[in-house]
């Protein structure tokens, strides 16, 4: 969701939804801890919330990479986004 806050987040989400944090953007500008600010928050936030929110871990390896870019060819993977954000 690019660099939005962890409430922009959740408002984007159904009633049960799952958000998943990737560190992939910084809230509020991120300056000296990044992404980890908006992961630490999701972590704090998560049990007094409704929403499932998990953070992405994964480890890249070749074989990773291979499978998802043979995935990818055959067009076996679903399309996430059914709409635009602004």
């Amino acid at each position: 969701m690019g660099n939005r806050s962890l409430t922009e987040c959740r408002r984007a989400l159904t009633p049960a939804g799952t958000l998943v944090l990737s560190g992939g953007g910084t809230s509020g500008g991120g300056g000296l801890i990044g992404p980890m600010g908006l992961i630490r928050k999701g972590h704090a936030t998560n049990r007094f919330v409704r929403h499932r929110l998990l953070v992405l871990t994964a480890t890249p390896s070749r074989e990773n990479l291979a499978a998802l870019g043979e995935l990818a060819d055959s067009g076996s993977l679903p399309r996430v986004s059914t709409g635009r954000t602004p």
